[in-house]
């Protein structure tokens, strides 16, 4: 059974959209089910300028965190994150879990005074 209630409150809560918000979906009880017959845009940096400011990035990396994303449960983790294109990550390349992970890490120890 689905549950066809309008989850716009929870996207829009955050103004972070994507993997983001499907882990809300996920901590909140939901269940995140792909359709190739829905479709999302995302206009990047629409409402704002195109900046990744250190504190865009530490507020990214404080998200992260608070929602326990440590990676994208679709996104096979043999694959190169790194690559515009699907394609296999290199053998000594580091997970996509561990790329994230040292993300945040980085981010939030140069944000510390």
């Amino acid at each position: 059974m689905t549950d066809s209630r309008p989850i716009a409150l929870v996207a829009g809560a955050s103004g972070i959209v994507g993997a983001g918000v499907a882990q809300q979906l996920v901590n909140a009880g939901w269940r995140v089910v792909y359709t190739p017959f829905a479709r999302l845009v995302h206009h990047e940096s629409y409402t704002r300028q195109r900046d990744d400011s250190a504190e865009d990035m530490s507020l990214l990396a404080q998200y992260l965190k608070q929602i326990r994303f440590v990676e994208d449960p679709y996104f096979h983790p043999e694959l190169d994150p790194k690559s515009p294109i699907p394609s296999v990550r290199p053998l000594l390349n580091p997970m996509p879990r561990q790329i994230i992970s040292d993300y945040v890490e980085r981010v939030l120890a140069a944000a510390t005074p």
